[in-house]
Parts: structure tokens; C-alpha cells; sequence
């Protein structure tokens, strides 16, 4: 983008005694939807200099110019939105917390934010880099310390916005928020995804049809269009053994989306892209599945250690009676549902398998060849959802 584009995006979100300096491009968006800046500003009146990040998003002229309306495209646009009102509405309750006071949890700070006639959307957002210079963006080369800080943030996250659903959170009450984007016509804008995470079964049914039920090993494992399995674990996770367990979600952990202290005492995460309601598991086997060293899950008891640093944590910021209602099984339950729900994806998804490929196949398909864990996860669904309402609502939203 040309200097003078990106100083007539930026003028109007700084300050009236800022002034830019100059602007390091840093990346391009998922898609080349749009751009990531350094912005080097000094005050008009002094010689104090500060950074900040600006993300511009402006999708490819070619993009959402088929017919049949393009999810990609719609999810990608809302995400950003969605980005936008977390850091405006969450961001400080969750900053503000005695867990994330405790751990040195952290997210950026929005600064401003536009949306401009043309559908072009600029977010001013902290340069994190001035508390946490270190970025871990790429996978597997977390040390011990930084997987356990980041194993902190996300209990505390959730613990958080545990139960987020209750009246008494003021926050993303069931019904409000941002359908799955086939269904976000009559969207207003405000609130977060009303599911978190972009791999759901609502948002993915392409690429369950991508998996052919009569070859390869996750189709002739049951995770096909005409499986009950796939519904099954979806309906599972959306409607938990007990709804009070529901928080909000990043939605896109990984060790791209972090940033330590030089000592790793403290840690932000940033692209809240798809937060939303959710498991905190989900998150859990998002991280663990991709940005860390396998070594950390092969080890003797590896899962479960991680799991119950994670446990131990979340319920230490739980009130007890809550802490108690989630006991370590429950949640040794909900993950082997997000990791099946993760696979389901994965197998159908056009990039493929990233991360502990070895580790997270030889876990899942141990599940789906366990008849008593496929029996039990379908009855629990059908005991729940008697008439197959929510498998038959996703395949007919999808051939709209």
C-alpha cells in the first residue's frame, strides 16, 4: 500500500498531537485480505516516539464474486469485526482479573478502529513488542516455560468468562452475536461469535462432503457426511454435560499468536479473530496439537500432565463449588471430543494436517475404532436431540 494511502487511513484514528513518521510493512492477512504495519508516530509537539500496529483489511477484487455466497469470504470479513468488538468490550474485564494480574496475562490494546464505505476495515491496535519482544511465530520451538505460561493464559482466559452464558456476566447471552456466516445476513455488528473457533461442523460442511466415506482412513472411520458421528461429536461439544462449563474461546491458539516477556514470566495473545463461546478444551487441543514440541505429548503421561496443569489452574481461579462440578474426567471427556472435532476438520480441510500429525491421528483413530466411545457419544446426542434437529438444520443451511 502507498505511504499516502496508509497516512489517510491512519490520520484520523491518532491523536491530534501524533503524527506519523513513517511505516514498516510487517505481513500480509491470511488470503492477502489486507496488510500488517509497524507505525513509528511522534508527538507534533515534543520528541517522544512511540510504535503501533496498524492492520488494514481489504479483501482481493476477486474475492465473494460467484453466485453461490462465499463462507470463506463472509467469515474472513466478520472476523475482523468481531476482532474489533472484543478488544472494545472484553478485552478489559478480562485484563482487569485477578488470574491474569497473577499470571501476566495480556492481550493488545485497541486504540481505534473504522470501517470505511467501501467495506475497507483498519484496526490501530498496541505493538505488543514493547512488553513481549518475543514472538514464537513459528511452531514447535515453544521452551518448557513458555508452553506452561501459555497453558496459564488460556485457563485464566477461560476461567474468566466461565459460564458466559449466566445473566449475571452481562456477556454474549445465548441468541445475541454472530451466527455462522451463511446465516449472519441479519447480523448488527456487535458482540462475538456466538460459537468460537472457525472449524466447527456449522461452518465446515464443505469440507465434510470432501471426505469420501468409501476410502481413506477418517471416511471408512465414520467422520463423513452420512454419519451420525460428525453431528454427534458437534452436538456434544455445543451442549456439554453441564452449560455452566461454557466460556468464551480464542479460537485460533497457536504459537503464531503469542508474545513472551524475555523471561517468559508473562505472555500475550493476540488475533481475537474467532473468539466466541466455546470449550475451553477447544482451544487446548488447537495449542497442543499444533505449536508445541511432540516430545511434550509423547512423553511418559505427557497429555495428561499438560491436561492437569491446565486443570489446576482454571479451577484455582473457579469459585470451589464450580471447581468441583468440573472434575479432571469431565474434562478428559470434552477434549477427546475437541480432538475428534479438530481431526473431522482437518480431514476435510484443503491445507491437510499440520503439527503433531503422528500423536493426534494415533489418539483419534484409537477413539473412532472404540465402539463403546462411538456408541456412547451417539446415544448421548440422540438421548439429547431425539429428532436429529440440529444434524438436519446444518444440511439443509448448507444447500441453501
Amino acid at each position: 500500500m502507498p505511504s499516502s494511502d496508509i497516512e489517510r487511513l491512519t490520520t484520523p484514528l491518532l491523536q491530534s498531537d501524533e503524527k506519523l513518521i513513517r511505516a514498516d510493512h510487517l505481513s500480509e492477512l491470511w488470503a492477502g485480505y489486507g496488510h500488517i504495519y509497524r507505525l513509528h508516530l511522534k508527538q507534533a509537539s515534543g520528541s517522544q516516539r512511540t510504535t503501533r500496529i496498524l492492520k488494514t483489511i481489504d479483501p482481493p477484487s476477486q474475492a465473494n464474486k460467484g453466485k453461490r455466497k462465499d463462507e470463506g469470504h463472509l467469515r474472513k470479513m466478520f472476523s475482523y469485526q468481531i476482532e474489533a468488538n472484543f478488544y472494545r468490550a472484553y478485552a478489559a474485564r478480562f485484563l482487569t482479573s485477578p488470574g491474569a494480574k497473577k499470571h501476566g496475562c495480556g492481550v493488545p490494546k485497541l486504540f481505534a478502529a473504522s470501517e470505511r464505505d467501501d467495506k475497507t476495515q483498519v484496526l490501530l491496535l498496541q505493538d505488543l513488542t514493547q512488553d513481549y519482544p518475543v514472538l514464537t511465530e513459528r511452531r514447535a520451538t515453544l521452551s518448557e516455560q513458555q508452553v506452561d505460561k501459555a497453558i496459564e493464559w488460556l485457563a485464566t482466559f477461560h476461567a474468566t468468562f466461565w459460564n458466559v452464558e449466566s445473566p449475571k456476566t452481562g456477556l454474549a447471552a445465548q441468541g445475541t452475536g454472530c451466527p455462522p456466516p451463511l446465516l449472519a445476513q441479519d447480523w448488527n455488528g456487535e458482540g462475538l461469535w456466538q460459537q468460537g473457533g472457525y472449524s466447527y461442523l456449522a461452518t465446515r460442511m464443505d469440507e465434510l462432503r470432501s471426505v469420501d466415506s468409501r476410502d481413506g482412513e477418517w471416511g471408512s472411520a465414520g467422520l463423513h457426511e452420512a454419519s451420525e458421528l460428525p453431528f454427534a461429536v458437534d452436538w456434544c461439544l455445543n451442549n456439554p454435560h453441564d452449560r455452566r462449563r461454557l466460556s468464551l474461546i480464542h479460537g485460533d491458539v497457536k504459537a503464531a499468536n503469542m508474545a513472551f516477556s524475555e523471561d517468559s514470566t508473562r505472555m500475550a495473545m493476540y488475533d481475537f479473530q474467532y473468539v466466541g463461546k466455546g470449550l475451553g478444551v477447544q482451544d487446548l487441543a488447537k495449542f497442543l496439537t499444533t505449536s508445541i514440541g511432540s516430545r511434550y505429548l509423547k512423553q511418559e503421561n505427557g497429555e495428561v500432565k499438560l491436561l492437569r496443569r491446565y486443570h489446576s489452574i482454571l479451577c484455582e481461579q473457579l469459585p470451589q463449588a464450580v471447581a468441583t462440578a468440573y472434575p479432571f474426567q469431565d474434562l478428559m471427556q470434552d477434549w477427546e471430543l475437541a480432538l475428534v472435532s479438530w481431526v473431522r476438520f482437518l480431514a476435510g480441510w484443503s491445507g491437510g494436517f499440520w503439527g503433531n500429525v503422528d500423536w493426534l491421528t494415533t489418539r483419534v483413530s484409537n477413539l473412532l475404532h472404540d465402539p463403546d466411545w462411538t456408541a456412547q457419544v451417539i446415544a448421548r446426542w440422540r438421548n439429547g436431540d431425539p429428532d436429529a434437529e440440529f444434524r438436519t438444520s446444518l444440511l439443509q443451511d448448507t444447500d441453501r
